[in-house]
């Protein structure tokens, strides 16, 4: 499920978002997040199936290579055409919308960035130049080649997930956390360790209990946790766009890791205009109605003498047609009159690096499941993932689903509900928007709002070992900010047995 918030005056919102838009932005509504839905089935309008198949057949024809400038061959134009014809139920003018609205997306590519298989998914596959790429291999290395009794491997993956740099390694821990009251205190990436005894354990539950007034959360609230969180890293955004980390990144040393630290930088300065486009869209996709509106009262024909709604309760109701609703013209969308811009801007960002690692005794990897990311209190807006190392899989997607709210229709109409939009009575409401081939090089970056898995993939030679390596950015934001230090013995497997410093920004409700 999926929530805006209500309409907020300048202030609460400034608040909220805890980002200063320019001018043209001052209006902008709180960001969707997946969390807090008010009533059953609360989430996006159903799409038909119609509408779906059309998707599919886009996303279809933005796999290939340079589909932009083939979009624009009348003859490979054709061929799709007729091709789409052969293998699809849709009609010929379902199909011309389809080739039409190719028009739009290649109007809002920027250069290597451009609108993925899945609408509000933006990706580009020339993001980050290779030598970038190659010193990422080479510097994560000193976090891969550790014993095997050091190594982290996710909870529940057969040993096929390894956990490189996790958040949920030595989080926030309720009552173990150090809190520093002193907000005029600066405590960066290069000075953090010299606080390590610094701050006091307070009860965080009390304090936000004083500042969410009027807001009640149970302790059975599967959407938050009153107890851990994951600890973001500050980004700092100048007006030009370089980043600078000024915080310590959650379990990974700043000092022996400084190569690294510079390289998540300059990655991350490279992601920045991909979670532009990110935004920009979330924004604005509140409002967007989909390809096909749809009545309820116009599936059946009651033109028959004697047809009305009494004719909900006849059986022979299954057995009529059902008038399916149908594509209109496409019409160019009007450009957007506002956007979000994260340059000048401080940012908290969760980092994650991970290894899909299979091998000829254990060659499938069985994909994951759904889930957006983070819980509640972790606030996670959009998510960077950076795939830059794969070796001897199959191809491997990246799949989306979004929440849907109860589609109109009339009582007892299950048949119409299934026909016209795919659901069944008492499914889960949901609906799938695609998938995307996530191969090396490519970056993709998408709202929270959706639920994402990893689609199954295995060895392509059974006889060796083969990987996937992904480098995640978690981009939140803050809503009220304590500065916190965490206290832990880190033992010595992962090379340093020292107390350390955390920030944790933790979210108030208004």
């Amino acid at each position: 499920m999926f929530s805006c918030k209500k309409k907020a005056t300048s202030s609460q919102i400034e608040e909220t978002l805890a980002i200063h838009f320019t001018s043209q932005n001052t209006d902008l509504q709180p960001f969707c997040h997946p969390f807090r839905s008010s009533d059953y089935g609360d989430g996006s309008p159903p799409k038909t199936l119609v509408e779906l198949q059309m998707m599919h057949l886009s996303s279809i024809i933005r796999t290939k290579l340079t589909w932009y400038e083939k979009t624009k061959d009348e003859t490979i134009r054709n061929k799709w055409k007729e091709e789409a014809l052969e293998q699809t139920l849709l009609t010929k003018k379902q199909i011309d919308y389809v080739l039409n609205e190719l028009e739009y997306y290649d109007s809002i590519r920027d250069g290597s960035m451009e609108m993925s298989a899945v609408d509000g998914v933006w990706q580009s596959d020339e993001l980050i130049p290779i030598d970038m790429k190659e010193s990422l291999i080479v510097c994560v290395k000193s976090l891969e080649n550790i014993p095997e009794s050091e190594q982290d491997w996710h909870p529940g993956t057969n040993k096929q997930i390894l956990d490189l740099v996790h958040p949920s390694l030595f989080c926030f821990v309720h009552q173990m956390t150090r809190v520093i009251h002193d907000k005029n205190r600066i405590i960066d990436v290069h000075n953090a360790l010299e606080h390590t005894s610094d701050g006091e354990v307070i009860d965080i539950n009390a304090v936000l209990s004083s500042k969410n007034k009027g807001q009640k959360f149970s302790d059975d609230d599967y959407t938050r946790s009153n107890a851990y969180q994951w600890l973001p890293a500050e980004f700092n955004v100048s007006k030009d766009g370089q980043v600078a980390i000024e915080s310590y990144i959650n379990n990974l040393h700043p000092i022996e890791n400084k190569k690294l630290y510079r390289l998540i930088e300059q990655i991350c300065e490279r992601f920045i205009p991909l979670f532009n486009k990110v935004l920009t869209d979330l924004i604005h996709n509140e409002t967007k109605e989909n390809r096909i509106l749809v009545s309820s009262y116009k599936w059946y024909d009651y033109s028959k003498p004697g047809d009305d709604d009494d004719d909900n309760n006849d059986p022979d109701r299954h057995f009529r047609s059902i008038i399916l609703p149908d594509i209109g013209e496409f019409q160019m969308p009007s450009p957007t009159t506002s956007s979000v811009d994260l340059r000048g801007r401080k940012l908290q960002i969760i980092v994650k690096l991970a290894n899909i690692i299979l091998t000829p005794e254990n060659p499938k990897y069985p994909g994951g499941v759904w889930h957006v990311e983070g819980m509640e209190n972790e606030h996670i807006v959009c998510t960077g993932i950076f795939y830059y190392f794969s070796s001897n899989i199959t191809q491997s997607d990246l799949q989306f689903r979004t929440v849907i709210s109860e589609p109109n229709y009339e009582q007892y109409d299950d048949y119409g509900v299934r026909k016209v939009y795919g659901l069944n009575d008492r499914a889960p409401l949901n609906q799938m928007l695609g998938e995307i081939i996530t191969k090396e090089n490519r970056c993709i970056a998408f709202p929270n709002i959706y639920q994402h898995r990893v689609a199954p993939f295995e060895l392509k030679d059974p006889t060796q070992s083969g990987q996937r390596k992904i480098l995640v950015f978690f981009w939140l934001i803050q809503l009220f900010v304590y500065y916190l230090l965490l206290m832990f013995h880190l033992n010595n497997l992962i090379g340093w047995s020292i107390l350390y410093v955390q920030y944790l920004h933790l979210i108030v409700y208004h």
